[in-house]
């Protein structure tokens, strides 16, 4: 009842092939007029005639079939628990965004005959309106990634900020700040103790691949147990926030601490780097790869007097591009510059993130050595700095020369024979030679 002409309501019967064929016949009975899929149960129900594997590649292959059939815009509606409001709201959103469609094809079509009638450019297009975000994305898809919890409807702040309270949970700073949310620094006033809270924001999670980001991040952490990776405490799902709460590992991280210090010792490097290929290690042996390793992602604590010298606990965070090793042929490739290997730069799908992880952290050793920025010294980079395959072609080539001529390149200033022995071994263009994280964590661990 209700429902608009041009709207194929879809329950959780449907398959792939039978939905083709309903786009088709709407397609034919009502031309001129959008067509548009909603999708009442989601779109799990539609895995049985997919491909399977990761929910993305289901959602992003339905979403393609019915797009060549003939559907201006392909919804799903939202999974359970909203009322008639909601789902009116997401058809007429749906609506919206297929009449947007048809135009924008019609402004195509008008400016390519303008272009062919006066023989000259066609005039530029006009202004898109702003886009109106809200949550009600997050609510339509994120129940096709299992793990997520139901949302407790006693938090309602619309956004999150320093003073909020969140549970038993009072934000009393912010530590950083991203595309898709920020971490705060809380006080949890039932336990006395201090945690970090990744905050992701509803409004600003607009596509799937972000939804599947932030899955991804959740189901690794909960996997990870380990002194030197940042511990995952609890997740709390409100109507507005989807909110990790986390130990509060340190507020320094390795970048402002080399930064401090210009350059650390070989006792540093060994005692801080150890920490941190322990962590990898053990992440690499559960078939985890971190694929942002950097020195902005280690943080370390506060320092502790020891018998002999004080110390300090290094811990690995952010495993927003965490991925199991066994999916990453499937996966487009990532990375921060100029951590990135020559490898993934060029592209290799088929590469060995495990390896690239290496790499990554060979780039970090060398700066706590000579001092950040020091690849990019090196090649001559300058920032900002560029991505792509002429890039891991430079590294390829610099890391390719004879060991004497880069042991020559790395003496200013002269490190220690074993921490450049440690270098060329992490940084090895060829993979079947570069050093393993195990062979790492043996090394930088030896005398501690």
């Amino acid at each position: 009842r209700g429902i608009p002409r041009g709207v194929v309501v879809v329950g959780p019967a449907a398959d792939d092939e039978a939905l083709a064929k309903l786009v088709r016949k709407a397609v034919r009975d009502s031309p001129g007029v959008p067509i548009i899929v909603f999708l009442l149960g989601g779109l799990q129900p539609l895995s049985n005639g997919s491909a399977g594997g990761d929910p993305i590649d289901v959602v992003l292959g339905v979403q393609a079939v019915l797009h060549a059939a003939g559907a201006d815009d392909v919804t799903m509606g939202p999974g359970g628990g909203e009322g008639p409001e909601e789902v009116r709201l997401a058809l007429a959103m749906s609506a919206a965004r297929a009449e947007r469609r048809r135009s924008d094809r019609a402004l195509l079509l008008e400016a390519a005959s303008r272009e062919l009638r006066a023989q000259r450019e066609a005039s530029p297009p006009k202004a898109q309106p702003p886009v109106q975000y809200n949550k009600l994305f997050w609510s339509c898809t994120h129940r096709i990634f299992d793990g997520f919890p139901k949302i407790d409807p006693r938090h309602a702040v619309e956004h999150l900020g320093v003073g909020d309270r969140l549970g038993p949970c009072v934000l009393e700073g912010m530590l950083g700040q991203g595309a898709f949310g920020s971490v705060f620094e809380a006080e949890n006033e039932e336990n006395g103790s201090v945690e970090a809270i990744k905050v992701f924001e509803k409004t600003a999670i607009q596509d799937l691949v972000t939804t599947r980001n932030i899955w991804r991040e959740l189901t690794v952490l909960q996997k990870l147990r380990h002194p030197n990776i940042v511990e995952l405490v609890r997740v709390t799902h409100t109507r507005h926030q989807v909110c990790f709460h986390m130990e509060l590992a340190g507020r320094v991280n390795l970048c402002d601490y080399i930064l401090e210090c210009q350059r650390l010792s070989d006792d540093d490097v060994r005692e801080i780097g150890g920490q941190v290929s322990s962590g990898l290690l053990y992440c690499h042996a559960r078939g985890i790869a971190h694929r942002d390793v950097k020195h902005e992602n280690i943080v370390l604590g506060p320092r502790q007097d020891g018998p002999e010298r004080s110390s300090r606990t290094a811990k690995l965070v952010d495993f927003g591009l965490a991925l199991e090793v066994s999916k990453a042929t499937a996966e487009s490739v990532c990375g921060t510059m100029p951590f990135a290997s020559p490898e993934l730069l060029q592209d290799n799908r088929q590469c060995d993130l495990c390896a690239c992880d290496v790499w990554a952290f060979g780039v970090v050793i060398m700066d706590a050595v000579f001092g950040v920025g020091k690849m990019c010294r090196l090649l001559g980079w300058r920032s900002p700095l560029t991505d792509g395959p002429e890039r891991g072609d430079e590294l390829a080539i610099f890391w390719s020369q004879s060991r004497q001529a880069l042991e020559d390149k790395l003496s200013n200033p002269p490190p220690s024979v074993d921490v450049c022995s440690l270098l060329l071994g992490m940084l090895v263009v060829d993979t079947e030679f570069r050093w393993s994280m195990d062979e790492v964590d043996g090394w930088l661990r030896e005398e501690m």
